[in-house]
């Protein structure tokens, strides 16, 4: 179920949150891609939330080539963030930045506790994208990670989409 707020009351009509929220400024993307080679190969993206009383919304889309497992994990722990993402704003007109922070290869020292597990790129997820096909709401001042494990041997392509906005 769409989150539905009011923006035109005198004209009898709704927008989604996601729609209002990219007008406004105020939702942000992240695609990328990467190649990984080697069976077992383990893949981290790091997101922190901050430490105020904004709520960040989150989705991810994730396809492969190759078979994958995806873990999603809440309170991992680290000693290097990796390389800082830079979001892009899905409205091109606003210079608004978000207060998530993103990153790509991590140091991890602790993956946390496991929130979301899934297979990618094979078998009846073949080509599909998988992802949570809804919105979580993420902690405040917590550490997600994203761990993508390789599960045959080869070069296999991952192709990720993560979105979110904040209030």
């Amino acid at each position: 179920m769409v989150d539905i707020i009011m923006t035109e009351l005198r004209y009898g009509y709704t927008t989604p949150t996601e729609v209002k929220k990219i007008h406004d400024g105020e939702f942000w993307f992240i695609k990328t891609w990467a190649d990984v080679d080697g069976l077992g190969t383990e893949t981290y993206f790091m997101f922190t939330t901050p430490d105020t009383t904004t709520r960040v919304h989150a989705k991810v889309a994730i396809g492969a080539e190759h078979e994958f497992t995806v873990e999603i994990y809440e309170g991992g722990t680290y000693s290097d963030p990796g390389s800082a993402i830079t979001p892009i704003n899905a409205n091109r007109n606003s210079a608004n930045t978000p207060e998530l922070s993103p990153y790509a290869g991590p140091t991890v020292t602790g993956d946390g506790t496991l929130i979301w597990a899934s297979k990618v790129g094979a078998g009846r997820d073949a080509g599909v994208n998988v992802g949570l096909g809804y919105e979580i709401i993420a902690k405040q001042n917590e550490v997600y990670l994203f761990k993508i494990t390789k599960n045959v041997a080869g070069v296999g392509y991952l192709d990720i989409d993560f979105f979110w906005y904040e209030d």
